[in-house]
């Protein structure tokens, strides 16, 4: 989601901080108030002078590391955003922020559901704010390609709608067969497609991520709790202590990849 500066404006401003090497490229922390006092909504950025502002921070927690405390700018690296928050410190890169996307971990306990979106889906300000009660970040993002990068598939986004309330659930998917089995059913929505993911290589079972590109990793809860839902990672601790959970993997059978996210530094 893009904000014009007029609509970014509405949210209060606590801090800001311009990088005097690259004009183009500010930052600010924002909080939206709502009716039990204010919900921290992290970091944003500018890199057209404040035309356009979108979330900046994918690896902030949440909420106490959406109260920000202070930013400044690394006066002698250029590159780095330091963030203070109520839930520490972070050191955020924006250089060459744009060459790829971030995808975003939430989590609602009540339901034992994830969910991710990048920081450029609504989706986001919604949950950090509480529009959509009951979900909190993990504090764990993986990166992501945008739409219509060469060499990746795009990623259907589905939404379960009212099949399962009064739970609900997303499911993400870059591969074209499953895509279009999904849009003929009745269960779940299409709603777009979301971002790029680069696909494994190689034969079946055996599938690797191309150079360039690491493995994302994706297991299902087997409809525990009355619905279904998919948890996507790159760690593969957290693959493997939700496998000892008794959720499912899917992906290559040896390698365990699901699909191939960009290489990350």
């Amino acid at each position: 989601m893009q904000e014009t500066l007029a609509d970014f404006l509405c949210f209060p401003a606590r801090l800001f901080a311009c990088n005097r090497h690259q004009h183009s490229f500010c930052a600010l922390a924002a909080l939206r108030e709502f009716i039990a006092g204010f919900a921290g909504l992290g970091v944003f950025r500018t890199a057209d002078a404040g035309e356009h502002w979108v979330p900046f921070g994918a690896g902030l927690g949440g909420p106490a590391g959406l109260m920000v405390k202070s930013i400044a700018i690394d006066p002698s690296v250029h590159d780095k955003l330091f963030v203070a928050t109520d839930d520490g410190a972070y050191t955020l890169a924006y250089a060459n922020y744009g060459a790829v996307d971030h995808a975003i971990e939430f989590y609602q306990a009540a339901f034992d559901h994830y969910f991710v979106a990048t920081e450029t889906q609504a989706d986001v300000i919604a949950l950090d704010s509480a529009v959509i009660p009951g979900w909190s970040r993990t504090a764990r993002t993986f990166p992501v390609f945008p739409l219509a990068t060469p060499g990746t598939s795009p990623v259907c986004r589905f939404f379960s709608g009212q099949t399962y309330a009064p739970r609900s659930s997303h499911f993400y998917t870059p591969y074209a067969a499953e895509c279009a089995s999904l849009k003929q059913g009745n269960v779940w929505q299409y709603e777009g497609d979301s971002f790029g993911l680069g696909l494994p290589l190689g034969s079946e079972g055996q599938r690797t991520c191309p150079t360039g590109m690491g493995p994302l990793y994706r297991v299902y809860n087997n409809g525990m709790g009355g619905a279904p839902n998919h948890r996507y990672t790159i760690e593969s601790n957290v693959l493997n202590a939700m496998i000892a959970q008794g959720w499912t993997m899917e992906g290559e059978a040896q390698t365990k990849v699901f699909a191939c996210v960009p290489a990350q530094s």
